[in-house]
């Protein structure tokens, strides 16, 4: 029977392979089975399926676990399994992924500046002793938002059985400090800043360790009793402790089979509430994520109790460091963070989705150190400073922002968040009820809903006037500062349109209807 092509693929195959491909093209999804029959298994064999796509529309795109691509840079490009490119209004205009995720596969995309086109190229490599091989590729061009096409694009692979290597963080939904002294040799330090994030807010505490020390640790029995005091003293603060334990790529392939042992070992020997493996592996390491998800497979048998062991992993790439686990990720430009945050809200609903490591350096003025607050607000805050050696001022900010967030968390970290554009994310919200919550990033305006009573509106700009459209009432006026310091506050009778109020830099309004 003849199969009707809708994609003009190039073929480029081993001489022992036959090739069938069966396309079908549903309201803009493209489906491609990709059927191979290895004539000569022994020796294994390479497949590539190579087509274009024209660049008509496409304004942006957004990588999971990868940072976006510069299209005047000519060298190919790894494609994740989620991806979109997408106009500047938001649609999706092309997102492709195959159902095979294993290393044996691989998408590669370049972009030809002088046809404005973009260059797939589909390559596997399947294995030896495999006489037969299927898989297939998923292309949706269909004009809706590209929100939407990721998170379908993620429940189709579910349905193939990919799961990717992310979990449920429900426990990462308070603030963090992260240490910035060593574990163990620092414990007196710890403990000082410890005590300081307690009063500022912060509910959850991480301590870092190499695997190496893990090692030396579970060997060293003059060691126990500091720790184990160390750990009940944090605990008697009512905090949540969690040891982060990273170890490289190498360690990872050479010492897998005792990973899960040690950590075991370590959740019976002290008690933490949590632990939690990282694996740092080059850019350039496709093994890694797939060995780590394996071990995942086996990390329930590990629960004991309040106590968990989690994996995690992170990619270290030369020109843009960046977490390959939607659990966290390194801080990049203001606007890549937004954009990732919101994507990730999208993708996982249901889980809280940490911010970037927030560090700012002592001389930072207070207004742009908040900055790095605002820009990470729809994430969970995570904290990496020494406290005991920060400014009055500093520690003022850090507990304003630390209570704002936990006030505001159930908009923050629950609900869906709209945006007003697709990359730059100028103004981004949450809105529950009769409530809603705005970060305006430039000088768009704001438009509240006209049953909005109570709105909250942070300036993330460098403007100082935010121009606000309400309708007619009375609504209180509330600024503050980014310490929290009122510097406005009165009952004003307002008409239906819009109004303009003076909001210091990182400042926050909050309007309240009052006449209702």
């Amino acid at each position: 029977m003849a199969v009707k092509q809708y994609l003009d693929f190039q073929v480029i195959k081993s001489p022992t392979m036959h090739v069938l491909l069966d396309e079908t093209n549903e309201n803009g999804i493209h489906l491609v089975k990709v059927k191979v029959k290895n004539n000569h298994a022994a020796t294994g064999a390479k497949l590539s399926l190579e087509w274009t796509n024209p660049c008509t529309d496409i304004h942006g795109c957004w990588l999971f676990n990868q940072s976006r691509i510069r299209f005047d840079d000519q060298s190919m490009r790894k494609l994740p399994h989620l991806n979109s490119f997408y106009n500047d209004r938001g649609e999706n205009r092309y997102s492709v992924t195959c159902s095979d995720t294993s290393r044996h596969v691989a998408l590669f995309m370049t972009f030809n500046q002088e046809k404005m086109e973009m260059n797939f190229s589909f390559q596997v490599e399947i294995p030896f002793n495999n006489e037969e091989y299927e898989c297939e590729i998923r292309i949706d061009t269909r004009d809706i938002p590209y929100e939407q096409s990721l998170v379908e694009l993620k429940e189709w692979h579910e349905t193939k059985g990919n799961v990717f290597a992310h979990f449920l963080k429900k426990h990462v939904s308070s603030p963090t400090y992260v240490c910035t002294d060593s574990f163990p040799s620092e414990i007196q330090e710890i403990e000082e800043n410890v005590y300081i994030a307690r009063q500022l807010g912060f509910e959850r505490i991480v301590a870092e360790v190499s695997y190496e020390l893990v090692e030396g640790l579970l060997e060293d029995r003059e060691q126990d009793t500091a720790i184990q005091k160390h750990i009940a003293y944090i605990h008697q603060m009512e905090l949540d402790y969690t040891l982060s334990v990273y170890l490289t790529n190498e360690q990872f392939s050479t010492r897998r089979r005792h990973i899960l042992t040690h950590m075991q070992q370590l959740l019976d020997k002290w008690k933490f509430n949590r632990i939690e493996i990282r694996v740092q592996a080059s850019s350039d390491c496709d093994d890694t994520e797939h060995m780590v998800y394996r071990l995942l497979q086996h990390i329930t048998s590990l629960q004991k109790g309040r106590q968990v062991l989690e994996v995690g992993c992170f990619v270290v790439n030369n020109q843009s460091p960046h977490y390959s686990f939607p659990s966290s990720f390194m801080m990049s430009d203001r606007a890549t963070e937004r954009l990732h945050i919101k994507n990730l809200r999208h993708l996982y609903p249901n889980q809280s989705i940490q911010s970037p490591i927030i560090q700012w350096h002592e001389n930072e003025s207070v207004e742009n150190a908040s900055l790095y607050f605002i820009n990470t607000l729809f994430a969970v805050p995570h904290v990496s400073i020494s406290l005991k050696h920060l400014s009055y001022e500093h520690s003022q900010l850090l507990s304003y922002w630390i209570t704002f967030w936990k006030d505001h968390c159930n908009l923050l970290n629950v609900k869906k968040i709209r945006a007003t554009s697709a990359q730059m994310n100028a103004a981004m919200s949450v809105e529950h009820e009769n409530e809603s919550l705005v970060v305006r990033y430039d000088s768009t305006a704001i438009q509240l809903k006209k049953d909005n009573r109570l709105c909250t509106i942070v300036n993330g700009s460098e403007e100082e006037t935010i121009i606000v459209k309400l309708t007619a009432g009375t609504w209180q006026v509330r600024i503050v500062n980014c310490l929290g310091k009122v510097v406005h506050n009165e009952n004003q009778a307002l008409s239906s349109g819009f109004h303009t109020f003076r909001c210091p830099k990182s400042g926050v309004i909050q309007l309240v209807r009052r006449d209702l």
